[in-house]
């Protein structure tokens, strides 16, 4: 008896214990169902009891940051990439001009703008007997001209931008000055390297209509070409032929020479200047053309005025300013010497 009472007691203790230990943790376990584990055996007080099996904690440690998990993506708002979608070209970029060039920049002492004077080799470097070549003319002489030979006879030949003509000819022959603009002569004539040469064998020719000038719808032509430094000065000798195509006829014309002045950005025909459209003959000592404000402006002088005529009608004047794209006119004479001779058909 004595051992059966050691023994209820000790089953009876471990009872209370797992009894106290499931109150305390079930004030900190949602009431919900739990799982029952048997205690004891087939034998002893009970029979074999059943205590609940509590699971861990969920409650955080005080002392841990919480971790926020990164939320899931929206699967309607977020983007699926498609995998046959092509790969996006880069945007194209403007094609860099790689041609053989060289600028002479003029600078106005009085007013600091800058012109530039641009030449540039249209052709193909692979040809041989085109070039374009840069030498010293002194090479003790770290200030000593640069001497620039460029000979292209191919369709394009050699561009000499001047102010809003564009020049062209199979060969430029450039002295460039340090700090400067320099010297140009451009003609018809042939270039040659030699092996011995210190830079190249030029031999210019002035040869009529072999040198173009092109401004807008302005085309002319010429024999040779010089400018200088010494007064911004690029001349043309002539013969010069005039041509622009107009909404309703053709005009054309002629003179002696043509005058480019860089420093005024001024186009001019010097020379028994003569322009001719279908029904309209024009005529003058010098004539200052701007063909993006299609104007020409004859000018004359006191003892031989510009002179217009259409018809059996002619206008004389010192200045007349002519509308090269509808051919009309308008004079001026500073001393009102404007003469006039109109056939009113009788």
């Amino acid at each position: 008896m004595k051992n059966n009472w050691h023994t209820i007691w000790k089953h009876t203790l471990s009872l209370g214990i797992l009894g106290f230990l499931a109150l305390a943790l079930a004030q900190e376990t949602p009431s919900s169902a739990l799982p029952l584990l048997p205690v004891g055996g087939g034998s002893g007080l009970g029979g074999g009891s059943e205590v609940p099996v509590f699971p861990p904690s969920s409650t955080p440690d005080p002392v841990a940051d919480p971790v926020t998990p990164d939320p899931a993506p929206d699967p309607v708002s977020s983007p699926i990439p498609d995998p046959v979608a092509p790969i996006p070209e880069p945007s194209p970029t403007a094609t860099e001009d790689t041609r053989s060039s060289i600028s002479l920049e003029r600078k106005d002492d009085k007013t600091g703008n800058v012109k530039t004077i641009r030449l540039v080799k249209t052709g193909s470097i692979d040809d041989p007997s085109n070039f374009f070549v840069i030498c010293n003319v002194d090479s003790s002489n770290d200030n000593a001209p640069q001497r620039i030979v460029i000979h292209d006879t191919s369709s394009g030949m050699v561009e000499v931008t001047i102010d809003q003509n564009k020049v062209i000819a199979p060969l430029a022959d450039v002295l460039k000055k340090a700090g400067g603009d320099g010297h140009i002569e451009m003609s018809a004539g042939k270039a040659y390297l030699g092996e011995n040469d210190l830079c190249a064998t030029t031999s210019p020719k002035a040869q009529a209509g072999s040198l173009r000038v092109e401004q807008g719808k302005t085309k002319l032509t010429g024999s040779y070409l010089v400018y200088d430094e010494t007064d911004g000065l690029a001349q043309i000798k002539g013969p010069i032929t005039f041509s622009r195509v107009q909404e309703n006829d053709n005009l054309n014309g002629s003179s002696e020479s043509l005058v480019m002045d860089v420093d005024k950005s001024i186009t001019k025909l010097v020379g028994k200047v003569k322009l001719q459209s279908k029904d309209r003959t024009s005529e003058a000592n010098e004539v200052v053309y701007n063909d993006s404000k299609n104007t020409a402006i004859l000018r004359g002088t006191p003892t031989e005025p510009a002179k217009t005529t259409q018809g059996k009608d002619t206008l004389q004047a010192q200045v007349i300013i002519y509308n090269l794209e509808t051919n009309e006119v308008r004079v001026y004479d500073p001393r009102n010497r404007i003469v006039g001779a109109f056939d009113d058909g009788q």
